[in-house]
């Protein structure tokens, strides 16, 4: 995830700090690693996507949202020309929903019969 990685290179890099990093070979949403190593008074961890846990503090780990209005990323989706697959076009149709698209084009995705 080299974008979401120099995002927060240079979210530090504006705040003037210099951090020491510990790799989460793997990390990513719901990556549990990350968080085992606050829990053990190693450090910060951000994190990407949904959060882990509440913001129940019974572990001593608290979870606070963080916004960066500059940290946007594309979204592309790739599909067959005349795709027939009810399941790829369920998925399609989910897509265009979550993230919709001003001007988008008919896409020729047909049912199967």
């Amino acid at each position: 995830m080299p974008y979401v990685y120099d995002k927060i290179i240079e979210s530090y890099a504006r705040a003037q700090v210099v951090p020491t990093m510990i790799p989460t070979p793997g990390a990513g949403p719901n990556d549990h690693a990350g968080m085992m190593l606050v829990a053990s008074g190693r450090g910060a961890y951000i994190c990407i996507g949904i959060p882990m846990t509440s913001r129940d503090s019974a572990s001593g780990v608290v979870l606070v949202p963080v916004s960066d209005p500059t940290a946007i990323i594309d979204i592309s989706v790739a599909w067959r020309r005349g795709e027939a697959s009810p399941i790829v076009n369920d998925f399609l149709e989910c897509v265009w929903q979550i993230f919709p698209q001003a001007g988008r084009t008919a896409v020729n995705t047909r049912r199967a019969s």
